[in-house]
């Protein structure tokens, strides 16, 4: 890059940091498919519905991947390729993420 393009700046009221700077990103729609998650990393984690012997666990063990918008029961839809029956505006990380809690908090 030899040029400097400056940022166009965009106020957005459905993003989390109300400001978004579209520097060269791609069109609304036509994103890349991630995973947001920062404690998932790509790496799809299978729900633990049922362990003998234990009341409660850390929420990522028991709940894992669950609520992600690419999680089909078996595994991501983003590391197998099936990306194109995805909706691209999805969230691409778990319920128990959005809702604020961290991997360590322990759930039933």
């Amino acid at each position: 890059m030899r040029d400097y393009e400056k940022p166009e700046v965009i106020g957005a009221t459905d993003l989390c940091e109300g400001v978004y700077a579209a520097s060269g990103a791609a069109e609304a729609g036509q994103r890349e498919l991630v995973c947001q998650s920062q404690y998932m990393q790509g790496v799809w984690h299978r729900p633990n519905t049922y362990t003998p012997g234990l009341d409660q666990e850390p929420v990522i063990t028991r709940r894992g991947c669950e609520g992600c918008s690419a999680d089909d029961g078996d595994g991501c839809k983003i590391l197998k390729g099936k990306t194109d029956d995805l909706n691209r505006e999805g969230v691409f990380k778990p319920t128990w993420e959005q809702q604020g809690m961290n991997p360590d908090t322990e759930v039933w």
